[in-house]
């Protein structure tokens, strides 16, 4: 978006600066010089509006610069001052001139991490701040002061007495920094077992904590465990539920053990090398050949059931049909009250009309056109950093028989966005997202327009 404002705005000022250019040098060639036979018109006038574009583009960007420069010479003024508040309003108005279309994408960069450096102890102090969070995390990124970044943002982490999507998108960017900083990763493991989740987002802590047996291991197994079996997960949280049952006394055991046998053969099959590809193999390895000999025995067919009856068939159809409508006047109330109001009042003036205007030929009524397109709605449940991690997740929401996609990254630095669903109206799109968030599917949400694949 920033190019194509850098790009728009010097083409405007460069077409607007043409008109009296060139309705000038035309009269002045036509007049003086006599060279108005020997070139076209249009191709002076094209001459003109490239040699224009230069001169407009550098001006542009000397006065984002000086924009720039008043601003950043006067929020220092203010820091200075300790007047936090009119400094958050000068940075607003920095970003606003970073994002007008005056200074180049690289002219952005440099000015950027001129910021960083200027107001980095600023940022440190008001870490609450969104704005203020994303450079500490570029900060982070960058290397300009990662470990007082980091260390600043892990308090602010840790400090706070609710979880919500930012948080946990936050602490995912510290363990992605330091992934062996368990105290990151057991505050939010104590959490979200606190609340007894077992959303995607919890599994990712959960995976994480996992991979360290840490204290907290036997809470996750006995929370997230018995669904992971039932719905015969192969994913890599599952990969170390199953390691982590494989010598415990639990119910469960057999069951892992199966799991993870299963789970050992498919990773042969792809020669999957990774720390927990080496941990299933190891546990494979004291399997009894008594046990793989059991799971590789072919099961006995299972009777055929009879053909249910004709009425009994239509019946369950009924049923299901009267489900789905009730299920669909839950959701939209509003437009079926709405509609039964619109209706009971079309029924009344029909029975009001005069009886001789029966005999009346209606007139006809033109229909109006049916839009060419129309906007669906969806839901964004979560944005991760890496294209795997945002895979594993869609996958496990897929399995719950939802619609989920992931969505490419906009710019280099962007992060893969995951959506949910397609969805008719705004309305219909948050009525469902409060279904699925009722019966923890998915934690934080946000209504978005659809965008395809």
């Amino acid at each position: 978006m920033t190019t194509y404002r850098w790009i728009t705005l010097r083409l405007f000022w460069s077409l607007l600066l043409l008109l009296p250019t060139a309705f000038f040098t035309l009269w002045l060639l036509h007049e003086f010089a006599q060279i108005g036979s020997s070139l076209p018109d249009p191709f002076i006038v094209l001459m003109l509006f490239v040699a224009l574009l230069p001169p407009v583009s550098y001006l542009l960007t000397r006065e984002g610069l000086r924009r720039f420069e008043f601003l950043h010479n006067r929020g220092k003024a203010l820091v200075d001052a300790s007047h936090e508040e009119a400094v958050h309003e000068v940075f607003a108005l920095i970003l606003g001139v970073m994002r007008s279309g005056l200074l180049s994408k690289a002219r952005q960069e440099s000015l950027r991490r001129h910021l960083l450096r200027s107001y980095f102890p600023f940022y440190a102090e008001h870490p609450e701040w969104e704005y203020f969070q994303q450079q500490l995390v570029v900060a982070m990124r960058e290397g300009v002061r990662p470990e007082e970044a980091y260390h600043v943002l892990k308090a602010y982490v840790l400090n706070q007495k609710k979880l919500t999507l930012d948080i946990a998108n936050l602490a995912e960017e510290l363990l992605d920094h330091d992934p062996d900083d368990e105290a990151v990763a057991t505050f939010f493991v104590q959490h979200f077992l606190a609340e007894k989740k077992a959303h995607y987002r919890a599994e990712y802590f959960y995976g994480r904590y996992l991979a360290k047996d840490g204290l907290l291991s036997d809470e996750i197994l006995t929370l997230c465990l018995p669904k992971v079996l039932a719905h015969h997960r192969k994913d890599d949280f599952a990969g170390w539920c199953y390691v982590r049952t494989f010598d415990r006394a639990r119910p469960e055991q057999a069951q892992a053990r199966q799991a993870l046998h299963g789970l050992w053969e498919e990773y042969r099959k792809l020669q999957r090398q990774d720390a927990l590809s080496k941990q299933v193999a190891l546990c494979a390895a004291h399997l009894t050949a008594k046990e793989i000999a059991n799971w590789n025995e072919p099961k006995a067919e299972a009777p055929r059931k009879r053909p249910k009856n004709f009425w009994v068939s239509w019946l369950e159809v009924g049923k299901q049909f009267v489900w789905e409508a009730a299920t669909f006047v839950r959701e939209q109330k509003k437009w079926v009250l709405a509609g039964g109001a619109g209706l009971a009042v079309l029924m009344s003036l029909l029975l009001l009309l005069p009886i001789g205007s029966a005999t009346k030929k209606p007139a006809t009524i033109t229909a109006p056109a049916a839009p060419d397109t129309l906007q669906y709605y969806s839901l964004q449940v979560g944005a991760l950093k890496t294209k795997r991690s945002a895979e594993t997740v869609v996958n496990a929401l897929q399995r719950r028989k939802l619609e989920a996609y992931v969505l490419e990254p906009q710019s280099s630095r962007g992060w893969y966005r995951i959506r949910v669903g397609k969805y008719p109206s705004s309305n219909a799109a948050r009525s469902a997202a409060d279904s699925l968030k009722a019966v923890g599917l998915i934690e934080d949400f946000f209504v978005t327009n659809y965008e395809r694949k």
